[in-house]
């Protein structure tokens, strides 16, 4: 069973390409401790909207529930309490868990 761990943070503009930076580094330390099979990063558009706030998502794979427990448990503290240290209320973050149910493709001509 395929878990989507999904992290919705909101970034003050001033320090948002300083957080793109270090989350260009933070995701790989992720994909690197087991359990995890892979991850996206988007940004959200606002299409023309003038924003003061930069809205960013990634999306973790983990293999199963047993390799998400073991990262909260032994990893997210200490990650957590790193990006605090270093951003404060710059940045938020929601956290999000779904297990995957069907995963559909368009049909074949």
């Amino acid at each position: 069973m395929t878990i989507l761990y999904e992290i919705n943070y909101t970034v003050i503009a001033e320090m948002a390409e300083e957080y793109a930076t270090w989350l260009r580094t933070h995701i790989p330390r992720l994909l690197a401790i087991d359990g995890f099979t892979g991850a996206e990063q988007f940004t959200h558009r606002a299409c023309g909207e003038e924003d003061t706030l930069t809205r960013l998502t990634v999306q973790y794979r983990l293999r199963n529930c047993a390799a998400l427990r073991s990262y909260l448990q032994h990893h997210a503290p200490a990650l957590q309490r790193e990006v605090y240290e270093q951003f404060g209320k710059d940045v938020n973050a929601e956290r999000r868990i779904m297990e995957l149910v069907e995963h559909l493709t368009p049909p074949q001509d």
